[in-house]
């Protein structure tokens, strides 16, 4: 167990480098008069995050601890005026000078495998015109979606760039910008995308850019019988019970040729087919990598792990306005990143890098906001 010394001592570093990163260039208006600073408005919203309340409930309870603390209402108001483009370049800012330190300490000198996915948060309102239609879940089938790229290699999970989605956001530019903010940071040894992006328009968008990836493809009569075809003709893969099979220029919607492949494992009930996983890749197959190739598209499933993490680090709000909203977004991504950060710092962190929870992140975060560090 760490002494209260050393508590002590780790709770001044957070508050240090949490005013360096989460704290700057926060976007909200601040006149000659205001009686509350951008400072002492964050400081409500992070403990409120830190203790997964609503804002205007962690106003309430910090008021019951110190003096001179913002209500919901007046963060909001100090909130609203920001726009999107500002919102999106404070978080660009603030993530910039994470992965910038990430990478002086060598954690991003090899490519990377990097997971390509978006995130829908539940809505319980119609009135944000931002917000898209998804499937039914928690009694609503309205979201906010944002779309992320990420690492997903343990030790270095940090998400190099997100943007906002909306009904007219086109994929592909959006996809662009991703890449190339992360190559800003890292090169990119594999993208693992989801079987949602298993389209013409994408495929027309990777190939040509040689940009490496593994997507599973979408299941739809004609790949079901090319799948039953080749059942016949699968290599099998030495010392494994699994085979394969390679289908190069498959001409997917009659505008792009892709290479498809099927790999092959034994059912755990013996009286039926081998399953079957299909996907597709511009990386060379063979029988010496081919199951690799398809091992690692678990990896994917880090990027799902992540969104869990950031979700325990969302501001909680009823408001309608996507600003507001959009704000909070980032701010769980920033957070995430930084406590990534923390975990892979030189001491004092070196002791606890693999006790530092995001748990113990909030704890230190709400005692230094309480009664100061």
């Amino acid at each position: 167990m760490l002494s209260i010394a050393y508590d002590k001592k780790i709770g001044k570093e957070v508050k240090k480098a949490t005013q360096s990163y989460i704290y700057s260039g926060f976007p909200a208006t601040e006149r000659y008069n205001a009686d509350y600073t951008r400072r002492e408005l964050l400081d409500v919203i992070v403990y409120s995050i830190a203790n997964d309340y609503f804002i205007e409930e962690g106003s309430e309870l910090l008021k019951m601890r110190r003096k001179k603390i913002a209500d919901g209402d007046t963060i909001f108001y100090r909130i609203k005026p920001a726009t999107v483009s500002q919102v999106i370049s404070y978080s660009s800012t603030i993530n910039e000078q994470i992965l910038t330190n990430a990478k002086s300490l060598g954690i991003l000198n090899k490519p990377c495998i990097c997971g390509l996915d978006w995130h829908d948060m539940g809505l319980y309102s119609k009135k944000i015109k931002e917000a898209v239609r998804t499937k039914p879940k928690n009694g609503t089938d309205y979201a906010l979606r944002y779309l992320s790229i990420e690492s997903v290699e343990e030790g270095r999970r940090f998400t190099f760039h997100a943007v906002p989605i909306n009904p007219f956001t086109n994929l592909c530019e959006a996809v662009s910008k991703l890449i190339s903010k992360t190559r800003e940071y890292a090169d990119i040894k594999l993208m693992l995308m989801d079987r949602a992006f298993f389209n013409a328009d994408m495929l027309e968008f990777l190939i040509p850019r040689n940009i490496p990836h593994v997507i599973p493809a979408r299941r739809n009569k004609k790949i079901d019988a090319l799948e039953r075809s080749v059942r016949l003709k699968k290599i099998p893969i030495p010392n494994t019970p699994d085979s394969f099979y390679v289908v190069d220029n498959y001409p997917l919607a009659g505008r792009v040729k892709i290479k498809l492949v099927f790999y092959f494992t034994p059912s755990k009930e013996p009286d039926k087919p081998d399953r079957c996983f299909i996907f597709t890749t511009n990386l060379k197959v063979d029988v010496k990598n081919v199951k690799k190739l398809a091992e690692l598209y678990r990896k994917r499933w880090g990027i799902e792990t992540g969104y869990r993490v950031k979700d325990r680090v969302w501001g909680k709000t009823c408001s309608t306005n996507y600003v507001a909203r959009l704000l909070f977004l980032f701010l769980s991504i920033l957070l995430y990143n930084f406590w990534t950060l923390l975990r892979i710092l030189k001491p004092p962190w070196t002791r606890v890098y693999k006790r530092f929870t995001l748990n113990k992140l909030k704890k230190i975060m709400r005692e230094c906001i309480e009664f100061g560090c």
